[in-house]
């Protein structure tokens, strides 16, 4: 081959690299994979993601022939990324990205944040299997996977379509769910959370005002919960609720909670109403 013929392979082997980055960096991205450290890899473009503003959308734990790979889908202005480590045993064995779908229903996973963070300070090393969960290991912790700790928020509603919410959800109770308990978020001292199980987790979240009043309630499903208690009188409650059509306001109190519905009626549910279950029920 001459040199002319050589110097011209070679500039179009760099045209077509440099395509094909910038066809990486537009959106039309080309499947990048890896065995060469491939948790080092994982952990820092993840990380990267993150930082650059991709929110995790999907995370799943499955088998992938015969080895256990972990995924995740995070989303940014309409664009999906799929990052999946796949392990042989313990240890990482291999690295893919790609471009992906977005996924079907915009999932929110609470404990994204600690995972991210932990994956900014050092490569995934191996997978194990805590508490019936997954956790990568890195040199400075773990990071928990658990691809059912996730939300979704259904329906949302403000002022009087926000009690004519509650009073729906919570006739439930009269159709076989059960209510878990009524407290104070953790994460927001105006919002009262509503726990029931009905097939799966809903927490029903009231933004109320100073003197009680429901604001605004926003409704999140989640395929998993703890049922460690149980509320026995949910029939007359979910019964009460779904007649009036209305509950206009909650108070929490030292004892429980004071549902108020539209008729006028109070109802008191009292933490000496619950029948505590000998071991929680992981659904």
């Amino acid at each position: 081959m001459s040199r002319r013929s050589l110097l011209v392979a070679l500039c179009a082997l760099l045209l077509s690299l440099l395509g094909a980055t910038r066809a990486f960096a537009a959106g039309t991205r080309v499947p990048f994979e890896t065995t060469d450290e491939p948790g080092t890899h994982f952990a820092r473009e993840a990380a990267a993601l993150h930082a650059a503003g991709y929110a995790l959308r999907r995370l799943d734990v499955a088998e992938d022939g015969e080895r256990l790979e972990v995924a995740l889908v995070v989303v940014k202005a309409g664009r999906a990324e799929r990052l999946a480590l796949s392990f042989e045993g313990e240890r990482p064995a291999r690295y893919r990205r790609e471009a992906t779908a977005l996924p079907s229903e915009e999932r929110v996973y609470p404990a994204a944040s600690e995972l991210f963070t932990a994956l900014g300070r050092g490569p995934v090393m191996r997978l194990e299997f805590l508490c019936a969960s997954f956790a990568l290991v890195t040199p400075r912790g773990d990071a928990a996977v658990d691809p059912y700790d996730y939300y979704v928020v259904g329906e949302t509603a403000l002022g009087p379509a926000a009690s004519m919410l509650m009073a729906r959800e919570l006739g439930r109770l009269s159709s076989g769910a059960v209510l878990v308990d009524v407290r104070r978020a953790d994460d927001d001292p105006a919002v009262t959370e509503v726990d029931l199980y009905d097939g799966g987790w809903i927490s029903l979240r009231a933004r109320t005002t100073r003197e009680g009043r429901i604001a605004s309630v926003e409704v999140r499903r989640s395929p998993s919960g703890m049922v460690w208690r149980t509320y026995k009188r949910g029939d007359a409650l979910g019964a009460h609720a779904a007649r009036t059509g209305r509950v206009t306001a909650i108070h929490l109190g030292d004892a429980g909670a004071t549902l108020v519905l539209s008729d006028g009626t109070h109802l008191t549910v009292a933490d000496g109403d619950y029948e505590e279950l000998d071991e929680g029920c992981g659904c």
